[in-house]
């Protein structure tokens, strides 16, 4: 613990002044030599030169920096803020398109009445035969509304059974289980990887005839009606939740014409487009904002904060 001497300067002064980067880098330089370890001593610390004008400076800069400072918090809570309001307007609308009052006049029909649903390879098993390595999915590449396939892993399975989980073109994805509000999350398989199979703990949903389009069921099990329906059916405990095939099987479609299938997508597209554009925006704010402080500190220790 070091005192300062008060008589001479300002604790907020030196608070804000550990902070900048050259002060790190000081610190970092004396640190050097001392065993190999990432450490300074108390007799290294005292030795590290700091700017220190007269007190009366030291105050009116400090209040300076705590005045900018506030202003910096309060835009990163509105960013934040908009982050999360962003993220609930397409939600929002996917809730009013899916809602019964607006799909109430379409038939409806069990999942299972048109569509196959597979789950995938068990990993670990014992194989006895020939067998060929595949690329294979695992829950963490399937998002919600996209997939991750920035590391894929393979799997040796039977050379008899690879074809039973080929995933094809138009396969709607589906996690089994994970964080509560993430189950049922998933997307639609459009060949990105080829002769890639799946993993036993996501869904393969694959339509029995060309009356529903991949992406409408993806919009409507993803959207918060179809959320809701899965976290009311699933097995839940602390944090994490699960359904399985008997309760996804179970799940009520809605039914309208192609043509207004195309058009829903569409406008889900639409809007998504429009949020992923804010999203970016809202990124490229959240850069300069963690930029300014950095940069406020770097003047106000240089004497040409005003």
């Amino acid at each position: 613990m070091f005192a300062p001497h008060r008589d001479r300067v300002e604790s907020r002064w030196l608070h804000w002044l550990t902070k900048t980067p050259g002060f790190w880098a000081q610190c970092d330089e004396s640190s050097r030599g001392t065993s190999g370890k990432n450490r300074i001593r108390p007799d290294q610390f005292l030795q590290i030169e700091i700017p220190l004008p007269p007190l009366a400076e030291q105050r009116r800069i400090v209040a300076r920096i705590e005045e900018l400072a506030a202003q910096i918090r309060e835009a990163r809570a509105l960013r934040q803020q908009a982050a999360a309001e962003t993220e609930a307007l397409r939600a929002a609308q996917a809730n009013f398109i899916f809602s019964n009052s607006t799909l109430g006049k379409w038939p409806k029909r069990r999942l299972e009445e048109i569509a196959e649903i597979r789950s995938g390879v068990t990993l670990g098993r014992q194989l006895v035969g020939k067998t060929i390595k595949l690329p294979y999915l695992r829950v963490a590449n399937v998002q919600d509304g996209h997939l991750r396939l920035d590391e894929i892993k393979e799997i040796e399975v039977l050379e008899t059974e690879a074809a039973k989980w080929q995933l094809l073109e138009g396969d709607l994805l589906l996690t089994e289980g994970g964080d509560w509000d993430k189950l049922g999350r998933g997307t639609v398989w459009h060949n990105e990887i080829p002769n890639c199979i799946h993993q036993n703990h996501i869904f393969r949903v694959r339509t029995r005839s060309d009356e529903f389009i991949p992406e409408f069921l993806a919009a409507l099990i993803g959207s918060p009606v179809g959320k809701a329906y899965f976290q009311e059916a699933s097995k839940q405990t602390t944090n994490l939740a699960s359904i399985n095939q008997r309760q996804l099987k179970s799940f009520t479609v809605v039914h309208p014409p192609i043509p207004e299938q195309r058009r829903i997508v569409a406008e889900l597209d639409a809007l998504q487009t429009e949020v992923d554009a804010l999203k970016r925006l809202q990124r490229d704010t959240a850069a300069e904002l963690d930029a300014l402080l950095p940069a406020l500190l770097d003047r106000a220790f240089r004497g040409e904060l005003l």
